[in-house]
């Protein structure tokens, strides 16, 4: 489905199959939606029926297409009205990750349990934006390993830093460390200095 805020000059077109808006001199913008979701489920029946009734005049057609319009404008207004409480929670996760960062305890479960949602939405909400938790949580802690280390002095331990950050084990923060900074902590200490 193809919708547009101002839904004037718009042709609907009748194909076996197929619905195409025709704006005219206008971009087109384009919305996913959940096809669980009722309205959708109701304009995609609107839908079906209009193009299989090939006695629709233009006229019809084009109010079948308003109708669909006036149908899942909520539903769009709605998902606009949603995205910035979605950015909070999730801003309030890294916060909370940030926070967290040196704790053993910090775990998809444990970051679940503490800002009231499930596992599973935690989650999703990571993978719609490309992220997976457990990587991200490793690549904080990796970060800030690396600032710890640039500004470290010269007789720090370099285990010491990555069990202050949250590596218990210094073969894994070593390997863990070169996969994402491309050389070892030591490599990289030698680098900066």
């Amino acid at each position: 489905m193809i919708w547009q805020p101002e839904f004037t000059d718009k042709t609907l077109s009748r194909k076996p199959g197929a619905v195409q808006y025709f704006p005219h001199q206008k971009p087109v913008c384009a919305e996913r939606l959940d096809a669980d979701l009722p309205m959708v489920q109701l304009s995609h029946r609107l839908l079906q029926e209009s193009m299989n009734n090939p006695a629709l005049s233009e006229t019809e057609s084009e109010a079948a297409l308003q109708a669909m319009v006036c149908l899942l404008r909520p539903v769009l207004h709605q998902r606009e009205s949603v995205q910035p409480r979605r950015e909070r929670q999730f801003q309030k996760v890294v916060t909370l990750i940030d926070d967290n960062i040196r704790e053993e305890i910090l775990r998809p479960e444990w970051i679940a349990g503490e800002t009231g949602m499930s596992v599973r939405s935690l989650y999703r909400m990571f993978a719609d934006k490309g992220l997976v938790v457990a990587q991200y949580i490793r690549n904080r802690r990796l970060d800030f390993c690396a600032d710890a280390i640039r500004h470290a002095a010269d007789d720090e331990k370099l285990a010491g830093i990555g069990f202050h950050w949250g590596f218990s084990d210094q073969s894994h923060f070593s390997t863990v460390f070169k996969q994402r900074f491309g050389m070892t902590p030591g490599e990289y200490r030698r680098k900066f200095r």
